[in-house]
């Protein structure tokens, strides 16, 4: 038992630190990959400690409220029938799930579908979240407690997976086994790599190129999709699609690492289609920000990536 506090001291302490001081979502190659390293041999040293009492700590816990258009429990269809009950979601993630309100963007592509769906979205998010930090510092737990959800989505930290499975596969379990004593579908948010020229791959974990990295960031999330009895959602699938066959269309912010209202887009686009399964093909709507000759190279890049 002294081990395994000791280890996730080590881990807590190391990768919160990865966070310090930058964008909330986005730690630092350096930090996570010695995190990775101070889990393998469970040592632990006063710098990590006091790293992580320095952390930054203004990135607020964000628990929307269920989002929707309609709080009905079924849709009225125009000729007065019953239509299907709206999608409810739960994103628990970080800044790759509130950036540009992913939620919110999946249910207005959703909306935008023939036939048409509602989906009621909810989120549980905090800047620079692991999936275990939502086991004590957001309300993940209640959330997922409350047994309404269709789907559950979890989403850690955008290089955890790669970096450091161990805590990405422990924050999976322990989520999971919640989500699964109630009536909802758990889902995985595979996330991208960070862009090419990023420090991250002057280091080792990363494999040194986007592609290795998102080789490893895939692997672990079916791993643990399979693990957890889960679906992996295919967003990063869909982004290395777009970057190599729609190299115009930027994907990354400034910061090589959280995406723009285009990259959201194509993320809303998977969602939709994988946990939905809205066809794609019938949406002619993207958000302001998204020129239409994108919208529609992304949407056929989403549909061909997540399943039609």
């Amino acid at each position: 038992m002294a081990t395994n506090r000791l280890y996730l001291f080590v881990l807590w302490a190391t990768l919160l630190a990865a966070v310090a001081g930058s964008q909330a979502g986005c730690s630092s190659p350096e930090t996570v990959a010695a995190g990775a390293k101070a889990a393998e041999t469970g040592s632990a040293d006063t710098a990590g400690a006091d790293a992580a009492d320095a952390a930054d700590a203004t990135a607020p816990a964000d628990t929307d409220p269920v989002d929707s258009a309609t709080t009905d429990a079924a849709e009225t269809d125009a000729d007065g029938t019953q239509g299907a009950a709206p999608q409810r979601v739960l994103f628990v993630g970080n800044s790759y799930t509130y950036v540009n309100d992913l939620p919110a963007m999946t249910a207005a592509f959703a909306a935008h579908a023939t036939p048409p769906q509602t989906w009621e979205v909810g989120s549980s998010t905090l800047g620079g979240a692991f999936l275990v930090d939502h086991l004590t510092k957001t309300d993940a737990v209640a959330q997922i407690a409350k047994a309404t959800w269709t789907w559950v989505v979890l989403q850690g930290q955008s290089l955890e997976p790669a970096g450091v499975p161990a805590s990405f596969e422990k924050g999976a379990s322990q989520l999971s086994t919640l989500v699964h004593k109630t009536p909802a579908q758990l889902a995985f948010y595979t996330t991208w790599p960070r862009k090419a020229g990023s420090e991250v791959y002057d280091q080792a974990f990363s494999g040194g190129t986007p592609a290795a990295l998102f080789a490893k960031l895939k692997a672990e999330l079916e791993l643990v999709a399979t693990q957890n009895q889960g679906v992996r959602v295919p967003v990063g699938d869909a982004w290395m699609v777009a970057l190599q066959d729609q190299p115009g269309i930027e994907l990354y912010q400034a910061d090589g690492s959280h995406p723009t209202v285009a990259g959201t887009y194509l993320a809303a686009c998977v969602f939709a289609v994988r946990l939905g399964g809205v066809d794609a093909k019938t949406v002619n709507w993207q958000p302001e920000g998204v020129p239409a000759e994108q919208g529609q190279a992304l949407r056929k890049i989403c549909a061909e990536v997540a399943g039609q």
